[in-house]
């Protein structure tokens, strides 16, 4: 669990929570390269247990052995009847949640947006006004590319559906690992009766994040 939450000097206590992986891989290709496809295999299960850590960074639910996310940490918005614009009145107006994200910290130099594939396409696809020659997501790109990233962990599955966009000031949302990080074993014996080997993997980890008001989350259905 994570507790503490405001921008003072509050404790923050983190307790490990473990995501696990199991697979099982046939002897044959053991047998046939070790040597390349041990390492090979190591890595991919890392990158899909880091992939999954990433997922829950921003979806966590916070009960039944999850850690807590952004999008359950934040109330988010849904723009059920008009999609994003730049500008506006609220609920809408992407500058509108930039603003109040930034002005919730004294050092905003951590901010940047995660897209969905889906959010990507019609920001693209938008203009930023009639008749101009950039697009939306041209402007919110502008001055730092390097800050808006795309993120496959928001799909249609995810629970703000595929159109979502984040915004936050990361350097506050924590991912904390235990012990020395993912910890893969291969296990040769416990179906040694199939000839195949069970890939174990394990991790400690949790997510924590700071300051709530940091963070928001926009879903466009």
């Amino acid at each position: 669990m994570f507790t503490g939450g405001s921008a003072g000097a509050n404790s923050l206590i983190f307790s490990p929570l473990r995501l696990s992986f199991k697979a099982k891989v046939s002897n044959q290709l053991f047998k046939q390269s070790a040597s390349v496809f041990e390492p090979v295999l190591k890595d991919l299960v890392s990158r899909g247990i880091s992939s999954m850590i990433d997922n829950l960074a921003l979806f966590g639910s916070g009960t039944s052995g999850q850690p807590l996310g952004v999008y359950s940490t934040v109330t988010p918005v849904n723009l059920t009847t008009t999609p994003l614009t730049w500008s506006g009145t609220l609920p809408n107006g992407y500058v509108n949640y930039r603003e109040a994200v930034r002005e919730s910290d004294l050092d905003p130099d951590s901010y940047g947006v995660i897209i969905s594939p889906v959010m990507e396409n019609y920001l693209d696809g938008t203009q930023f006004a009639s008749g101009a020659s950039y697009t939306l997501l041209d402007k919110i790109k502008d001055c730092s590319p390097d800050r808006v990233l795309c993120g496959n962990e928001i799909s249609r599955s995810s629970p703000p559906g595929a159109n979502a966009i984040f915004l936050g000031l990361w350097r506050l949302l924590t991912i904390m690992t235990w012990a020395e990080g993912v910890e893969v074993v291969l296990d040769r014996y416990s179906s040694a009766d199939t000839f195949e080997t069970v890939v174990r993997a394990n991790v400690l980890a949790n997510v924590g994040i700071s300051f709530p008001s940091a963070f928001q989350a926009i879903r466009q259905n």
